[in-house]
């Protein structure tokens, strides 16, 4: 006999009931948990049958018909209840808290794909049949998702200027719906985390391309003259970023890790010398690059230029010189009767200091006290002539010795 039952029915439901033959009485032949015949042969529920928790859905019974005199036969027969299926269990993710993570990297392709967990329903047919679709998190459209095999595939859509970001975006949470084919069907969701994962694809910068900066010539080694920092958006040692000088002087060195520029000679000493752009440093300038690397595997440098002004101190002493006819004296002579202004010899002052320190100014401090020479200082030239100012007489003077003061204009001055 073949019978059926929808599952979850209430206790006491009427299953169905076997031929009755008169006289006889009905039993089970082994006793039964679901179901309870009656003398009769009516059968009836005896809990609310769970149709998953049997397996193949089918209960299989023996029924004995007993005589009710020995003259007849037992009679025994089977009979096969079917339990038919309610939708009545969602499609489940079968993980903690309904959540999956995973991780694409920044550049990954179109179409690159991660398994994610596949929902299992128990119940059967249609009601067991699951669907899948992603109902939040995919507003972008960058991800789709293929059902039609296991695993469920998540997989990418779209990239290049549409893609991954990972310094705009670093996460997505999508949430994936899954319903079975029951009416109306039944839906569970699973939150999938897409950790975005960074790729080595920013440059080190700096705020500026140029920088200035200032030192003194005489600052000892070791003097910290500058602190680069260039920062860079990629994250790990992506992001992490050391330095190096290009420096054709070698009179600078730079931590490569903290930035900072530091002296390594003293005194400090540039020509102008500024490359790319002159007309940012002075004439004692020194014209640096700063590379700023990565430590990606594939490294990307950016690159600044430091201008360090090295400022003069007024460390060296006037130099004085003489000469005629363009050769060294330390003598020079006259004839008595010299015209007025008639250049007697020149006089050349020379101070290695730049600025105010190397600006200098001469005069006759000794033997001049009666006004014999005039001292013209001709600028243009850098020279000074000493010219005969005064007429003169051998046989009253034969023999004059000038002193002379040169003193430069920085503070404190120095003088010779």
């Amino acid at each position: 006999i073949e019978l059926s039952v929808v599952e979850n029915s209430i206790v006491g439901t009427v299953v169905g009931s076997v031929d009755y033959v008169q006289g006889y009485s009905y039993s089970f032949q082994e006793p039964n948990s679901l179901f309870e015949l009656s003398t009769s042969g009516t059968l009836r529920t005896l809990d609310s049958i769970d149709r998953e928790s049997i397996p193949e859905s089918l209960v299989r019974l023996f029924v004995v018909g007993t005589p009710p005199t020995t003259l007849d036969s037992q009679v025994t027969f089977s009979v096969v209840i079917t339990v038919l299926d309610v939708n009545d269990n969602r499609p489940d993710f079968q993980v903690d808290d309904n959540k999956e993570i995973i991780a694409f990297q920044e550049d990954a392709r179109e179409g690159r794909t991660k398994s994610i967990i596949t929902a299992s329903d128990p119940d059967g047919g249609n009601n067991g049949t699951v669907s899948y679709r992603i109902a939040s998190g995919n507003e972008k459209g960058m991800f789709g998702l293929d059902f039609t095999g296991l695993p469920l595939i998540l997989y990418l859509v779209k990239r290049g200027s549409e893609g991954f970001d990972r310094e705009k975006l670093d996460y997505y949470e999508l949430v994936v719906s899954a319903c079975d084919g029951g009416v109306p069907p039944l839906c569970t969701e699973l939150t999938v985390g897409v950790n975005i994962l960074d790729v080595n694809d920013n440059t080190p910068a700096f705020d500026l391309s140029d920088y200035t900066t200032q030192v003194n010539e005489s600052a000892p080694v070791g003097s910290s003259v500058f602190r680069a920092e260039a920062t860079d958006e990629d994250i790990g040692l992506n992001g992490e970023v050391s330095y190096r000088l290009e420096d054709e002087s070698n009179q600078f060195k730079i931590d490569e890790n903290t930035g900072v520029i530091e002296t390594v000679t003293s005194p400090l000493a540039c020509s102008r010398r500024c490359g790319r752009s002159s007309n940012k440093c002075s004439p004692n300038s020194c014209f640096i690059k700063i590379v700023a690397s990565d430590k990606g595997l594939n490294a990307l440098s950016g690159r600044a230029y430091l201008y360090i002004e090295v400022l003069d101190e007024n460390d060296h002493d006037p130099i004085i010189s003489f000469s005629k006819d363009n050769a060294d004296i330390t003598t020079a002579s006259v004839d008595e009767s010299a015209d007025l202004q008639t250049v007697v010899f020149t006089v050349t002052v020379t101070d290695e200091d730049s600025g105010a320190n190397g600006e200098t100014s001469l005069r006759i401090i000794k033997g001049n006290e009666e006004g014999y020479f005039f001292h013209l200082s001709i600028p243009q030239y850098d020279i000074n002539e000493i010219q005969v100012q005064k007429a003169l007489d051998r046989e009253t003077i034969n023999k004059f010795n000038l002193t002379f003061e040169a003193v430069d204009h920085g503070s404190p001055q120095r003088t010779s």
